[in-house]
């Protein structure tokens, strides 16, 4: 992964935030947060939609390893991409 803000938090701990929080943005379709967390997140939810569009089993295993498996269980993750995939960029 690329840098990211250290967000006052050790590596450990700011990586599983930061899946959770992807992965409730996925299974909720809205989170509430703070400015800094919410940058980050951005990062990471813009890089899903980009696995999303390609629509290949590695991307899909790509995807699968950025956010924890109770958010694709529910099959939110497809409809979300299918929905962002009217979005050019």
């Amino acid at each position: 992964m690329t840098k990211f803000r250290k967000l006052n938090r050790p590596t450990g701990h700011r990586m599983s935030m930061l899946r959770t929080m992807v992965s409730q943005l996925v299974k909720h379709e809205r989170i509430e947060t703070t400015v800094a967390k919410a940058k980050e997140v951005r990062r990471l939810a813009d890089n899903m939609v980009q696995l999303g569009k390609e629509g290949s089993l590695r991307s899909m295993r790509r995807s699968n390893d950025t956010t924890f498996r109770d958010a694709l269980a529910s099959g939110k993750s497809l409809s979300i991409e299918k929905n962002l995939l009217i979005i050019d960029g």
